[in-house]
């Protein structure tokens, strides 16, 4: 789902409105004419504006909120507005979109004052002649809820859940019928019909509501211990110093912090005890296994996290090439490896497959983390799922190929690849990896895992071991 015109008009960075730079992160998130994630664009525009505190975290709950249950928002608005949702002004949606979330989500939010906020949003963004209709929609709203502790089974289109122990319920039908199982999944857990299509065919429809609950969640902060200074039992004292709490994930590759926790500035990141990894993505330099004083190669490097977890497993001995597109995502890989203490990573800027096809036959590992649609991290990637379509996974699968294909030709004889995406997707995983390797005697797959997004633990990721004879 993507915006149709453009974001609003005139550079607002320095606004101290919560609510307006929401509405600004959102409408880039989802322009069709960009690529941004919300992260980052969130991250820049709150840096420039200065907010206090407690508005940056209202700022930030209204954006990965609305952006994580835009259809759901949009199912309830399009049952109170009079023109179509699709035909409205991209701004006036988004106020929409911003005040009905308050009023569903946000229980210290009076109904009254989102609806009092929201036709000052209106005024304060060039559509002081929409203030009417903003007004209206989301009164009529506001008079017909009811909020219960569990949806109300008997009326499944007018009912559903917001969080654990909290469900709404509209006075008019909101949801497509429940017959219409990946539309109404769709609308209640606010994804595409496609991907819940996909995932109820792979899945059945209790995993499948649980992926989609778990997407709908605020994402885990996890720190992975730097092996090479500390344990994981040193680094949760070390974090205990500083009154921050933590637990082992059940992998005991990382400790889970608590929601909140910023750590980046505690002491115990800048002295380079730990990396912040998801606990999933921790797995994939365990599943490469690289040795002390072996070259390996990590294509699609950036911002890092894998390739300095490589360079710990390898205990500073060695070579590690890191390489990617991007400079500026580049600077990250350096930050972190010169906070981690890890000199044998070298960095080098260019396309993948090009730097593969130029270092045939050089490396005993190479490690290819693929660009893919992201549907094993969309507590992370709010906006990923909004961009999934047919078109969008075919062009995906195409880079794809052509980069393990590209990679392959970098292993030494005798070596080892690891092909890795953070997809749920058969197509972008096992189906690309046996395609390629069809043909090719001299590869074999010799491993392959999915792990699926977990409530105790990390995202989903697959991964794939690729030997070399």
């Amino acid at each position: 789902m993507t915006e149709q015109h453009g974001h609003p008009g005139g550079a607002h960075d320095a606004s101290p409105n919560p609510r307006r730079q929401a509405l600004e992160v959102i409408s880039r998130a989802l322009s069709p004419t960009g690529r941004a994630f919300a992260q980052e664009l969130l991250d820049e525009r709150l840096t420039r504006a200065g907010l206090k505190p407690e508005d940056r975290r209202l700022a930030a709950e209204l954006i990965y909120g609305v952006i994580r249950r835009l259809g759901t928002l949009d199912a309830a608005l399009a049952a109170y507005s009079a023109r179509p949702i699709e035909e409205l002004d991209a701004v006036v949606r988004q106020v929409l979109r911003l005040g009905l979330y308050q009023m569903l989500f946000l229980e210290h939010i009076p109904a009254h004052a989102a609806v009092d906020e929201s036709v000052r949003l209106a005024r304060a963004t060039g559509k002081a002649r929409a203030t009417g209709f903003v007004n209206a929609v989301l009164r009529a709203v506001a008079r017909d809820l009811q909020f219960l502790p569990a949806p109300d089974a008997s009326r499944p289109r007018h009912s559903f859940a917001l969080t654990p122990g909290r469900a709404v319920l509209f006075g008019k039908a909101v949801l497509p019928p429940p017959t219409d199982a990946p539309a109404w999944f769709g609308a209640v857990y606010s994804f595409p019909k496609l991907l819940v299509a996909r995932w109820l065919g792979r899945y059945g429809a209790s995993r499948t509501r649980e992926l989609c609950d778990l997407a709908n969640e605020p994402a885990p902060i996890f720190a992975r211990p730097n092996t090479l200074k500390t344990t994981l039992d040193g680094l949760a004292d070390a974090l205990r110093a500083e009154g921050i709490e933590s637990a082992p994930s059940p992998s005991g590759r990382t400790l889970r912090l608590a929601s909140g926790v910023q750590p980046g500035r505690l002491k115990a990141f800048a002295q380079g005890l730990f990396q912040v990894q998801d606990d999933s993505s921790a797995a994939v330099a365990e599943f490469l296994g690289a040795q002390p004083g072996e070259m390996v190669l990590d294509l699609c490097a950036a911002p890092g996290g894998k390739t300095c977890h490589i360079a710990e497993r390898m205990q500073r001995q060695g070579q590690i090439i890191a390489v990617d597109d991007s400079a500026r995502r580049l600077e990250r890989v350096a930050e972190n490896m010169k906070r981690l203490d890890l000199p044998i990573i070298a960095i080098v800027e260019s396309e993948g497959a090009a730097f593969a096809h130029q270092n045939r036959n050089r490396f005993h590992r190479v490690l290819l983390d693929a660009p893919c649609s992201n549907t094993g991290v969309l507590r992370r990637r709010v906006e990923a799922r909004w961009r999934f379509s047919s078109a969008a996974l075919c062009e995906l699968v195409k880079q794809q190929r052509a980069l393990l294909e590209s990679a392959l030709a970098a292993v030494k004889p005798g070596g080892v690849l690891v092909y890795s995406t953070c997809s749920l997707e058969p197509e972008e995983n096992g189906e690309l990896v046996r395609a390629v390797l069809r043909g090719r005697a001299e590869f074999r797959l010799d491993a392959e895992e999915q792990i699926l997004p977990a409530r105790n633990g990390g995202d989903g990721i697959y991964m794939s071991r690729i030997a070399r004879a």
